[in-house]
């Protein structure tokens, strides 16, 4: 976390201003971008993060003397109360109003 982004996105993120007629559509290109390139470093984070935990989970059935690398977490009960006023909402619906409020704020 923390860590600046590399990479195409980050570098249209500092280039020079674009004429008036082009400039509202790269802004949103460049949104884009930017949430697909994050988008995917949380794929990659997060398939090579399980990746090396089912390695590890492999080679400890394999031998190893059934001892893990990782420790495995599992809690019992007690969580309910934690969540008592939790209520969902849809992110996604979120996000897109957020968007949108975004995109009229510019046009």
């Amino acid at each position: 976390m923390g860590r600046r982004l590399s990479g195409p996105s980050a570098r249209t993120r500092d280039a020079q201003p674009l004429p008036l007629s082009t400039q509202h559509n790269s802004s949103l290109t460049n949104d884009r971008n930017n949430s697909v390139s994050q988008h995917d470093e949380l794929i990659h984070f997060v398939s090579g993060s399980w990746n090396v935990i089912i390695q590890e989970y492999e080679n400890g059935l394999q031998g190893n003397n059934g001892r893990f690398h990782i420790q495995f977490y599992e809690e019992k009960g007690g969580h309910t109360d934690k969540l008592k006023g939790f209520k969902p909402f849809d992110l996604e619906a979120w996000w897109g109003k957020q968007t949108f409020q975004r995109y009229q704020q510019r046009s």
